[in-house]
């Protein structure tokens, strides 16, 4: 049975699964032309994973830094799938789209927005269970390592 508990004042679903932390952060590089994406995965406050890399897409050239942001967290949640497919996911992110579009706070009206909700809602619906906003005055050294890493 799932109860609701508050945590960082948001209110998260407790269950008896396990649960897993993704920090993820995305970056542009304009001499490049390339965005870049990084996430770290935490299991009972270790390191268990972490991966970075970089993508250009033009379909989201207009976009490009929160493409980044989008990708580090469909990169995440794909690890997470393939290694642990029964855990739940506490999402930590840092621009507000890339969890206002999965709880339909925010119309996905770009083509990046669109295209990381309906591969969210074909792959991924249901693991994120609690969504955090880190900023760069988070006393989080996990964000902090994952920013480094974008």
């Amino acid at each position: 049975m799932d109860t609701l508990i508050k945590k960082n004042n948001k209110m998260t679903k407790g269950m008896n699964e396990m649960t897993i932390e993704l920090y993820t952060e995305g970056s542009y590089s304009g001499a490049r032309k390339c965005y870049g994406f990084a996430y770290l995965i935490i299991l009972n406050g270790k390191e268990i994973y972490c991966d970075d890399g970089t993508q250009n897409n033009l379909r989201y050239q207009a976009q490009w830094n929160l493409a980044g942001k989008t990708a580090a967290v469909l990169q995440g949640l794909k690890w997470i799938k393939e290694h642990h497919p029964e855990a739940h996911v506490e999402l930590h992110y840092s621009y507000e789209g890339v969890a206002n579009w999965l709880e339909y706070k925010w119309a996905a009206k770009s083509i990046l927005a669109q295209d990381y909700l309906n591969i969210y809602k074909k792959h991924y619906k249901g693991m994120i269970t609690s969504y955090i906003q880190e900023n760069k005055s988070s006393s989080s050294v996990y964000y902090h390592q994952v920013k480094r890493m974008a």
